[in-house]
């Protein structure tokens, strides 16, 4: 059966949680790949019509290169659309850095007893205020 599920459609519906493909039903698979194939047409049309209405503006404009200017456009536009999420990735790195050294010696101190350190552990998260997870982002 052929899929037209990219590889973050595919984790999106379950991939990291061990869901196979071939485990599925065969209905279940069939719904997955339609809606996989719906989610890659509504953003390439997205995309299309995005990048059309740049490169037709540019051109207005009498902008020469104005397929160049459009992708430079479109680039610093999705930059600037995921800056937020990338300055919170940021800052949670840099607080969870300042905080290896008592990381290290509860672990130190914790050793043989792994529910014990990760009490201790998450006590540290919340006095400090440190959302642990808050610097992970899901790439492709």
């Amino acid at each position: 059966m052929a899929c037209c599920l990219t590889p973050t459609v595919l984790i999106w519906h379950g991939g990291i949680n061990g869901l196979h493909m071939e485990s599925l039903k065969k209905e279940t698979r069939k719904h997955l790949c339609d809606l996989g194939e719906r989610f890659c047409h509504i953003l390439e049309y997205f995309y299309l019509f995005l990048f059309q209405f740049l490169k037709d503006g540019l051109s207005t404009l009498h902008v020469p290169y104005a397929y160049g200017f459009a992708i430079i456009l479109l680039t610093v536009l999705v930059k600037a659309a995921t800056f937020p999420l990338s300055k919170k990735q940021v800052e949670s790195a840099m607080a969870m850095r300042s905080l290896q050294p008592q990381i290290k010696a509860i672990q130190e101190r914790y050793a043989g007893d792994q529910e014990r350190l990760q009490l201790e552990t998450a006590r540290l998260y919340k006095l400090a205020g440190i959302n642990p997870l808050a610097g992970i982002v899901i790439r492709d």
